[in-house]
This record gives structure tokens, C-alpha cells and sequence, in this order.
């Protein structure tokens, strides 16, 4: 038994949540340890604060943004210069579970002292499995943004968008060695709002 309070996403959950998180490019990246979001006592911070840490910057009860510790099957995976998770997964997928712990911390989980956040990738087996998936947004899927109205535009900004990909796995030997991969492909073509400019003096 333990004292370590936390939440565990199983295979069911990670497909099953809806998953974005905050990319620069835009777009709807798809950020594996932004399920955490969904956990009691995490809160993202919004937009128009600075992240101070890589990935989805989300505070874990009350810790600072920087208080958060990423591991891959057990490996570490934190930013050495602005902390954060080091290593991009937007392929749910690859995923089997997540491990995300707030509080209560074991012996062997050090360094941080906000949450930690351990990812298990899937691995082969005896049988061959695999996934296929795409997704896709457009101009026909959105509307305009109190921005694209403020800036006169009639129709939401050009946006065309693809993520698709796959997994397989299977034997290599039976009961001894297996292998497992993944693919993805992201394809993003899009045109931004622009700026307006407010309080501009007039002529007058």
C-alpha cells in the first residue's frame, strides 16, 4: 500500500479524452500529458500568461509551473534550461498509461515537488496489433473568433488540417523478443487573423 495521491489513465481514458495542448505553430497539437488536465487539483494557466516551462504548463496544487516532473517509462524526460517535458508525444496511440502523482511522494520520486507525470508506452506481444487514425479540421468546421470580427473579415481564416497515422506490433520471437512502432504525419496549411489596432487617434 501506499499514501501517494494521484490518478491513473488507462488505455480507455487516453483515447477517449479529448487531448490538445499548446503548441507554437498553432493548430490543434495533440499533447499526451495534457490529460493531466483533467486530474482534481491541476490547472492549466490561460493564454496570455507566460509558460515558463516547455509543453502544456499546467499548475499541480498550487506549485509553480516549473514544479513538474516528466518521466517515459520511467526515464527522465525534463528540459534541462526551461524545465517541462523534453520529448514531444502527440501520438495517443503510442500510450498504454499515465501515472500522474500530486501529492504523497514516495522514496523514489524525487526532484519535484508539484506533480509527476510518468508516461508507459506500449510494447509488442505474441499477437500482431495495430491503429489507424486521422484527423481533420478545416474552414467548413469553424467559425470566426471575436477577433476575425473585430478585424472586418467575413469568413473564418483559410485553415486546412491533417494529423494521420498508425502503430503496429507484434512478434519477432515467440515469448522472447517483439517489436512495437509508430507514424505520424501532421500536414497544417493556414492564414492568420492578423492585428487591429484600437485607441489610434483619428484625424480629428
Amino acid at each position: 500500500s501506499t499514501a501517494e495521491v494521484g490518478v491513473h489513465f488507462d488505455e480507455k481514458r487516453i483515447s477517449e479524452l479529448p487531448i490538445s495542448g499548446q503548441f507554437a505553430a498553432g493548430g490543434g497539437f495533440r499533447d499526451v500529458f495534457a490529460t493531466v488536465l483533467s486530474a482534481p487539483g491541476v490547472s492549466q494557466i490561460n493564454s496570455g500568461n507566460s509558460s515558463f516551462a516547455n509543453g502544456t504548463p499546467y499548475s499541480s496544487n498550487g506549485m509553480r509551473l516549473r514544479g513538474n516532473n516528466f518521466t517515459i517509462d520511467g526515464q527522465d524526460s525534463n528540459d534541462p534550461s526551461v524545465s517541462g517535458r523534453s520529448q514531444f508525444m502527440n501520438n495517443p496511440d503510442v500510450v498504454k498509461e499515465i501515472r500522474l502523482i500530486t501529492n504523497q511522494f514516495t522514496a523514489e520520486n524525487g526532484r519535484s515537488a508539484g506533480s509527476i507525470v510518468n508516461a508507459i508506452t506500449k510494447s509488442g506481444s505474441n499477437t500482431f496489433h495495430g491503429s489507424a487514425f486521422e484527423f481533420y479540421n478545416g474552414n467548413h468546421l469553424n467559425s470566426m473568433s471575436n477577433l476575425d470580427k473585430a478585424a472586418g473579415n467575413k469568413e473564418a481564416p483559410f485553415l486546412i488540417e491533417h494529423q494521420f497515422g498508425g502503430t503496429a506490433g507484434g512478434p519477432i520471437i515467440k515469448d522472447k523478443t517483439f517489436f512495437f512502432g509508430s507514424l505520424q504525419r501532421w500536414t497544417i496549411r493556414q492564414l492568420g487573423s492578423g492585428s487591429t489596432i484600437t485607441g489610434a487617434p483619428t484625424d480629428q
